[in-house]
């Protein structure tokens, strides 16, 4: 197989050693550090075979999405979404929402992504409010 070079910035796929379900990586440079000099990458997962690799690359430079979006805790999807949320509704709905998160203090800093159905529904036998805090 004769190796396909990829352009300047577009990212790259390299094949791990040893025996692997996934051995190809797909990573992307996101800047350089300005003491050492060296990339700063971020890996965008890994693969099966070179073809699924290399697709995945070209998918992700077609519309990149955030990578570290799978990191975002609870906490912070409720901040950027009481933003937007609190402008079009009355002062005692914000009031509703703001106690029905008060009751959610187990999943603040839990990565969003990780929060099942499971941990909502201990919150929310455990928690002690009326059907409108909890509704919310």
């Amino acid at each position: 197989m004769i190796p396909i070079r990829l352009p300047n910035g577009y990212g790259s796929v390299t094949k791990l050693s040893g025996k692997r379900r996934r051995p190809w990586m797909v990573r992307k440079t996101l800047g350089y550090d300005e003491e050492t000099g060296k990339q700063i990458c971020q890996i965008l997962g890994y693969y099966p075979t070179r073809s699924e690799a290399l697709s995945a690359l070209a998918e992700y430079n077609a519309s990149p999405y955030d990578l570290s979006a799978h990191r975002v805790t609870f906490s912070e999807v409720y901040d950027k979404w009481s933003v937007r949320k609190y402008e079009t509704i009355s002062s005692s709905n914000i009031n509703g929402y703001k106690a029905a998160y008060k009751a959610c203090v187990p999943l603040y800093k839990m990565p969003f992504a990780d929060i099942r159905v499971a941990h909502l529904q201990n919150l929310m036998d455990h928690c002690g409010k009326g059907y409108q805090t909890r509704r919310k």
